[in-house]
């Protein structure tokens, strides 16, 4: 099973509060592996980005 870009990984740690990073981590690496099944391996990089991005700007 492939990673989530881990530079990505340590924003979410930087940005997030402690008490709901795990669940937003959670609903990331989730949605990235059903990226990764459905378009592959960078297409899917560049969504958990983006949906990195949206998470943290929420």
């Amino acid at each position: 099973m492939k990673q989530p870009p881990r530079l990505a990984e340590k924003f979410l740690k930087w940005f997030v509060a402690p008490h709901l990073l795990e669940s937003i981590q959670g609903d990331l690496n989730e949605k990235f592996n059903d990226d990764r099944e459905t378009v592959g391996n960078k297409r899917a990089s560049m969504y958990y980005w983006r949906e990195h991005g949206l998470k943290v700007g929420s």
